[in-house]
C-alpha cells in the first residue's frame, strides 16, 4: 500500500495576508490608508487576532504596511508597476493581473506584428532571423524555463516593435517589455506543469516571423493572437479569473 503525503493547506495567516495584499494591488487599499483594528479585522476575516497579527507582520516585512504604535497599521505603498518585485508580487497574489497583461498584449503585439509585416526592412528580417536561429533554434525547453530564454522571448517582440518603424509605438512596446520581463518568473512556475509548452511557443513565434517576412499583416496579427490565446490556456486555464 502506498501512502501519499498529506496535502498542505496554506496557513490562515498566509491566506489573510494574501487577501490584504490583493486589496492593495487592486487599489482598494491605498498608500496612507489605515487598516481596521486588529479585532475588527479578525472579526471581518473570520480568524483569530493572533492570525491577523501574524498576517500583518508578514505584510510589514514585505514593505506593504507600517505598524505605528498607538496609531494603527497603515498602507505604506501600493505594488508598483515599475518595480520587478512589485509585478511578481502582484501576479502572485492576484493571477488575474497576468490575464490583464495578456489582454493588453492582444491589442499591442498583434497590431504591432501586422504593422511590422507592412514596413519591415531586409535588416529587420535579418535581426529577427538571427535571434530565431540563436534562441528559438535550440532547446525549446530553455525558451520557457530559463532566464536566457525569457530574455530572448522579450527581445523577439522588441525587434517586432522596432520593425514597425514607428518611434512612439517602439517606446510604448518597451513599457510592455518591462511588464512581460517582470511577469516571467510567475509564468515559468505555471509552465512547469506543461512540458510541451516550450516547443509550442517556439513554433508559434516562428509562425509570427514567417508571416512578417512574407509581408502578410493579417496572418501576422492572427499568429500573435494564437500565441497569446495559447498562453492564456496554459497559464490560466479556461475562464477569466474572478
Amino acid at each position: 500500500m502506498q501512502i501519499r503525503p498529506l496535502e498542505r493547506r496554506p496557513k490562515l495567516s498566509r491566506q489573510a495576508g494574501e487577501y490584504l495584499a490583493r486589496l492593495i494591488s487592486e487599489g482598494a487599499l491605498k498608500a496612507g490608508d489605515r487598516l481596521p483594528s486588529e479585532s475588527a479585522l479578525a472579526r471581518q476575516l473570520g480568524v483569530s487576532r493572533p492570525t491577523v497579527r501574524e498576517a500583518i507582520g508578514a505584510l510589514e516585512a514585505r514593505g506593504l504596511v507600517e505598524v505605528r504604535p498607538r496609531s494603527g497599521v497603515f498602507v505604506t505603498a501600493a505594488l508598483s508597476l515599475d518595480d520587478p518585485e512589485g509585478i511578481q508580487e502582484m501576479i502572485a497574489v492576484d493571477p488575474a493581473r497576468l490575464w490583464d497583461l495578456l489582454e493588453i498584449r492582444k491589442i499591442i503585439d498583434a497590431e504591432g506584428a501586422a504593422l511590422a509585416a507592412e514596413r519591415r526592412t531586409p535588416e529587420d528580417i535579418r535581426s529577427l532571423r538571427a535571434l530565431a536561429e540563436e534562441a528559438l533554434g535550440h532547446s525549446a525547453e530553455n525558451l520557457v524555463r530559463r532566464e536566457t530564454g525569457g530574455k530572448a522571448y522579450v527581445a523577439f517582440f522588441s525587434l517586432l516593435a522596432a520593425a514597425t518603424h514607428n518611434t512612439l509605438f517602439d517606446h510604448l512596446r518597451k513599457s510592455i517589455d518591462r511588464l512581460v520581463q517582470n511577469a516571467l518568473p510567475a509564468s515559468r512556475l505555471r509552465l512547469r506543469g506543461h512540458p510541451e509548452a516550450g516547443e509550442a511557443i517556439r513554433l508559434q513565434l516562428l509562425s509570427v516571423l514567417d508571416a512578417v517576412e512574407a509581408g502578410a499583416p493579417s496572418r501576422a496579427r492572427r499568429a500573435v493572437r494564437i500565441h497569446l490565446e495559447y498562453l492564456e490556456q496554459v497559464l490560466l486555464g479556461p475562464g477569466r479569473p474572478s
